[in-house]
């Protein structure tokens, strides 16, 4: 069992502190603030020798401080939204995350994985650009992911499976980032492999095995893909 804790410091770069500085004439070199994060986990592991499995489980707090934005919402010259940085407010971060693996057989193996996250986020300054900082809305609230393998020399099989729920992402129209909604999706995965020679092993993998398409970003969607693949371990 561990309890962590740790505070880390985003210093503003040299760009957005020029710019920063150059669009109001210098008045806001002083009013740009570095980004602060805190954060806490308790994390539990352990190890269950009679089924040889191991578990691990772990809870995390995280707060952000003076976030910087993308933009002021300043206009340029040419009429162009300008890209002054300022600090708009917070975001918070709850999380839980479960992982195990282990083998029920000489020959198998599996593992999964579970992980919950829910972000606030609080900015202040509605001026201001924040798309690019919209953690809130562009991260998922839950992902799951398992995996079942199997191992007889010199064959080797993996079955991957994961589901994301809905959330929105990111799609660049002009000088802004417009949120597109996603929807939950399930992607199922696979791998075979036959090792050749002690450094050779040539690979069958698919992706996306039951849909033909799937929107799983906010660019194009995933299509079905299968890899041939020969490798040298060296």
């Amino acid at each position: 069992f561990r309890l962590l804790a740790a505070r880390g410091v985003q210093l503003p770069n040299l760009v957005q502190v020029w710019d920063a500085a150059a669009s109001q004439g210098g008045s806001k070199l002083l009013q740009l603030e570095p980004s602060t994060v805190t954060n806490f986990e308790a994390l539990w592991n352990h190890h269950f020798a009679w089924m040889d499995t191991r578990l691990q489980v772990a809870v995390y707090h995280q707060d952000t401080y003076d976030v910087i934005s993308t933009g002021s919402g300043t206009i340029e010259p040419t009429g162009m939204p300008g890209l002054a940085p300022i600090n708009v407010g917070s975001s918070r971060a709850d999380g839980l995350e479960i992982s195990s693996e282990g083998r029920f057989d000489a020959e198998w193996r599996w593992s999964a994985s579970y992980r919950l996250e829910v972000i606030n986020d609080k900015y202040t300054h509605g001026g201001s650009r924040t798309d690019l900082i919209n953690y809130q809305d562009t991260t998922p609230q839950h992902v799951v992911k398992t995996n079942l393998g199997w191992d007889l020399d010199p064959w080797s099989a993996d079955l991957f499976l994961q589901f994301q729920s809905d959330t929105q992402g990111l799609r660049r129209i002009g000088p802004f980032r417009i949120p597109v909604p996603i929807g939950s999706f399930s992607t199922v995965d696979a791998r075979l492999s036959y090792r050749l020679t002690d450094s050779i092993t040539v690979a069958l993998s698919g992706q996306n095995l039951f849909e033909g398409s799937q929107q799983q970003t906010s660019g194009p969607e995933v299509e079905r893909q299968f890899f041939v693949t020969l490798s040298y371990g060296g």
